[in-house]
């Protein structure tokens, strides 16, 4: 099996982004469908053809997209306190800790209350 190349920063923040709109879903109550989500940012329609081959997540499989998004909900219980009400663990993204420490860092920044950049902001 070929191992994919490391995450990228920008592939990092476009799937932490991903998780922050699932958690301002659960937390205010719409719905969501978890699948269109990561298939909008993997650039590909239902039937697996590629609708935009400029998606942040085009390089990059479903299951890894998933396996990513339980890292983030690692890196969210590891940093505790308010990091943890945006936890998707009940919505089936249980926490996976094999994360990277470049991954905790990103997360820690853009799920900041204090990010006065609006970089979280979808």
């Amino acid at each position: 099996m070929t191992r994919q190349p490391k995450w990228t920063p920008a592939e990092n923040t476009a799937v932490i982004g991903l998780y922050w709109l699932m958690s301002e879903y659960v937390l205010t109550g719409a719905e969501y469908n978890k699948a269109q989500m990561v298939r909008a940012v993997r650039g590909v329609r239902l039937d697996g053809s590629i609708q935009n081959p400029e998606a942040p997540l085009k390089d990059r499989s479903r299951g890894s997209i998933e396996a990513k998004l339980m890292n983030v909900t690692a890196c969210l219980r590891d940093l505790g306190g308010a990091f943890t009400e945006r936890s998707l663990e009940e919505q089936g993204y249980r926490a996976m800790s094999n994360y990277q420490a470049d991954l905790k860092q990103a997360v820690a920044e853009f799920f900041d209350p204090a990010n006065t950049q609006g970089e979280h902001v979808a």
